[in-house]
């Protein structure tokens, strides 16, 4: 998805003189979030134990996004192209379940006691 994002991205930057007629303010917050995500996505290339955070993120918001929109929309027969192309777009995320080593999540991130919010 983000990749498809980059390619807007620089196909509105290019017509300079029509491109603000083209998005509203919801539209660019968006497409922006999208592609700070594909930046830090890129950066979790080099340091993937510490981009371990935006990879849970990033699974948690498609798979609510599958369940909670897709699968309504599914179930009530209201399937349109434009959320069969975003859940094409999410069910990638499968893959990263089988992936992210669990075990290191669950104590790293749930049984791990806090650090202090400020050093005594």
């Amino acid at each position: 998805m983000s990749g498809a994002k980059w390619k807007d991205a620089i196909r509105t930057q290019s017509d300079r003189k029509n491109c603000h007629k083209s998005l509203d303010a919801s539209a660019t917050w968006l497409a922006g979030q999208f592609l700070a995500l594909a930046l830090m996505s890129l950066w979790g290339v080099r340091y993937p134990m510490q981009m371990l955070p935006l990879m849970i993120y990033e699974i948690a918001s498609k798979t609510i996004w599958i369940i909670l929109i897709a699968g309504r929309a599914w179930m009530a027969d209201k399937w349109t192209s434009d959320i069969e192309g975003l859940f094409y777009d999410c069910i990638g995320i499968i893959i990263a379940y089988f992936i992210v080593r669990r075990h290191y999540v669950w104590v790293r991130y749930v049984v791990q006691r806090m650090e202090p919010l400020r050093a005594s």
